[in-house]
């Protein structure tokens, strides 16, 4: 029960005899309502600060506050008569102290997401420590006053309900990250992030293709070198021959860090990129080790740039814009022009950053939220315990890890742009999984997916190119391809001979197996010249069946992760076999659609016996 439930037994007992005193309804009906809003704004006060909204959970807290006083001035008036009751004020002192920490930590966090950045462009790293352990501070001391609620409503048989437990549960997780954190922070050597700017008019598995990408210092939390580097002028450096992945030899003899983002995890891939970085000249002469690495599609870039304003480029005499960013960027490089100019913008960026205006800042954490929910900014750090708070967080563009009891389907649709220029920027795509259960449970798929290429008429030649996709598509483990069509065929013919003095790479070795990351993976090429519209189609079966015989009602599930850096919508329908209804859609057919889907998508379904 939740905590109106504190009221509903009040009420049982009034009714049970003392119904005869003057006012009791009113109380009643009073009563109920008071604590319907305590339940409902607590909830919301959680709800709120989890998501780092500050503002909407101090307004939550201050409702409950105000109706834990009301309830509180309503109670004396009936422990006289009966005496349980007077077990209950403590426990809404208890709400009522973790209401007060809470909202001082929801203060802590608004100034966090204010001041955060700044503090580490300005090399005022020390104040961000502090501000972090005061954080931590009163993390825990509302962990202690959760546990001890739980023990109080426990002892007079309540349930406060599932968000006090799954606020326990995250207090604890944030606990664990922030002492990790803070102690990370606070080391006396220097941490080195690599920022990989990827751009996905070039898509790749884990994100748009890495031109460039920036190598990171901080110092005790304040940011103290801030290095942009050419990816191929780093790739140069490394002795290494290794054989890249199958899809990639017809156009480059060696794998490096540019293309070590091929896989659709982005751990796995942030940890590639790390490695051959690291492996190259220029960082190994240097003994530098990399401790993490942040993804960020160019389109956040674009999204800055809109706060902050045009920033000026003096030696190439260039003024970028949100408008002209991202093809003014692709125009240098493909010309060989001013190859450097991100280089250049970077630290202007960065600057421009640190000097914000509140509503600026306020506007720039909103932006960055929504662009992680596209998974358009992706973390990876090497510590354990840091990385899996990320991941629970929806910010390590991990792909899902279905557990062994999992039953239904699972879909990602992965592309990878092999000398098809900048054609990406011009491709919609269309997802749309049909599934049907027939009557042995046997469930099968047909999956079209529907790519048009819109850039005949640019300017650009890199833009008009065939957008030559290498399409991978991951389903459950085990799924069995029935048939394909629309397909594009294309023999790949290696640049080198691979024997001689050519090493593989055993994470690519793993995923060209067929299987990647606990999933079936179908792949070919799909390619659409500039101005066509095509369709690919798949038929497969699942693994697994539904025991109809033996079961009333069965869980079914569909995970869908989407893909970094690529737009379009996605549509899922299920069929449920004869004589079964879905219980959330009321008939035999469930449909879902969405013309953006987050980077995760999670549909709970019940298949229930007419």
């Amino acid at each position: 029960m939740r905590l109106k439930a504190i009221v509903i037994l009040i009420l049982l007992l009034v009714m049970g005899g003392y119904v005869f005193f003057i006012g009791i309804q009113e109380f009643k009906d009073q009563a109920l309502i008071s604590a319907d809003n305590v339940s409902t704004g607590f909830k919301g006060a959680l709800t709120s600060l989890f998501n780092l909204q500050p503002d909407g959970a101090l307004r939550h807290f201050d409702k409950v506050k105000r109706e834990i006083e009301l309830l509180q001035n309503q109670l004396p008036a009936l422990t006289k008569f009966v005496p349980i009751l007077r077990n209950l004020p403590p426990l809404f002192n208890n709400i009522d102290e973790i209401t007060n920490v809470a909202s001082k930590l929801t203060i802590k966090l608004d100034l966090l997401q204010k001041e955060g950045a700044g503090f580490v462009l300005q090399e005022k790293g020390l104040s961000l420590i502090k501000l972090l352990e005061e954080v931590l501070a009163d993390i825990d001391q509302l962990d202690s006053l959760t546990t001890n609620l739980r023990q109080q409503a426990k002892e007079i048989d309540f349930d406060l309900g599932d968000e006090i437990k799954t606020m326990n549960h995250q207090l604890q997780s944030s606990k664990m990250f922030l002492k990790s954190f803070i102690s990370w922070l606070k080391e006396k050597k220097p941490h080195h992030l690599i920022i990989i700017f990827q751009n996905p008019s070039e898509m790749r598995p884990a994100g748009g293709f890495i031109g460039s990408f920036a190598q990171l210092t901080l110092h005790q939390a304040s940011m103290t070198n801030l290095e942009v580097n050419d990816v191929y002028d780093i790739d140069g450096q490394l002795k290494k021959k290794i054989i890249p992945p199958k899809a990639l030899q017809s156009i480059t003899p060696t794998w490096g860090a540019r293309d070590a983002n091929w896989f659709f995890d982005f751990p796995t891939s942030a940890k590639k990129v790390i490695e051959l970085l690291e492996a190259s000249r220029t960082y190994k002469e240097r003994g530098t080790k990399f401790d993490g690495a942040i993804a960020i599609n160019v389109h956040v870039i674009n999204d800055i740039l809109k706060i902050i304003g045009p920033i000026e480029i003096k030696e190439y005499d260039i003024v970028l814009d949100h408008n002209n960013f991202l093809p003014e960027i692709q125009r240098n490089v493909e010309t060989n022009k001013n190859k450097d100019v991100l280089k250049s913008a970077t630290p202007i960026i960065f600057e421009k950053i640190g000097t914000l205006k509140d509503e600026e800042k306020i506007a720039l954490v909103e932006i960055i939220a929504d662009r992680i929910e596209k998974k358009d900014i992706m973390i990876y750090l090497d510590d354990l315990i840091m990385e899996n708070f990320i991941q629970n967080m929806g910010v390590g563009g991990e792909v899902t890890r279905l557990p062994k009891d999992f039953f239904g389907e699972y879909l990602a649709v992965v592309n990878a742009n092999i000398a098809g220029g900048k054609s990406d920027a011009f491709i919609n795509q269309k997802i749309s999984l049909a599934s049907k259960i027939n009557n042995k449970g046997e469930i099968f798929n047909t999956l079209i997916i529907t790519r048009s290429h819109t850039g005949q008429n640019e300017e650009d030649s890199w833009y008009r190119k065939t957008n030559q996709n290498y399409i991978q598509i991951l389903a459950p483990l085990g799924s069995k391809l029935i048939d394909i069509s629309g397909d594009s065929k294309k023999k790949i013919k290696p640049l080198v001979n691979y024997k001689r003095g050519y090493k593989t790479d055993p994470d690519v070795t793993a995923i060209e197996n067929g299987e990647q990351f606990g999933k079936q993976v179908f792949d070919t090429w799909f390619n659409v010249p500039a101005g066509k519209t095509k369709k690919l189609e798949l038929r497969y079966k699942n693994p697994e069946k539904i025991h109809l015989k033996k079961q009333k009602i069965s869980l079914y599930h569909f995970i869908f992760d989407k893909q970094s850096g690529v737009n379009g919508s996605l549509e899922f329908s299920i069929e449920a076999p004869p004589g079964f209804v879905w219980q959330e859609s009321g008939g035999p057919y469930f449909i879902y659609k969405n013309d953006n889907p987050p980077s995760k998508e999670i549909i709970s379904l019940q298949l229930k016996r007419l």
